[in-house]
């Protein structure tokens, strides 16, 4: 994984949970770099969040989670905030519909 998608996934996960506020944060990677970026999530998180599924959640903050692009939007998911951190490649084919699909649903 790239120091970019590493910087990122840190920097937006940090700076997301500042904001203490309601919506979810779903940052969303690609195929090859979701397992690095989950765990570039796991190491900012890790003391004040808890790990439930694919989510690491909390009572005051947001909930934080990490997709692949490629994935569908959960049902129930609710309102969320989106952020891309990859290495900087352009996405392929599949990477942009799903973007295009999760770029519609967030709110």
């Amino acid at each position: 994984m790239s120091q970019q998608a590493h910087a990122c996934a840190c920097r937006v996960t940090e700076d997301h949970v500042e904001l203490r506020g309601s919506k979810t944060l779903v940052i969303l990677t690609s195929r090859g770099e979701s397992r690095k970026v989950k765990s570039s999530i796991a190491v900012a998180l890790f003391r004040s969040h808890t790990l439930q599924g694919e989510t690491w959640v909390h009572k005051t903050r947001p909930n934080v989670t990490s997709l692949r692009l490629e994935d569908q939007v959960p049902k129930g998911l609710g309102d969320f905030t989106m952020r891309v951190c990859m290495s900087g490649s352009p996405f392929s084919k599949i990477e942009s519909e799903g973007f295009k699909r999760w770029k519609k649903a967030a709110r």
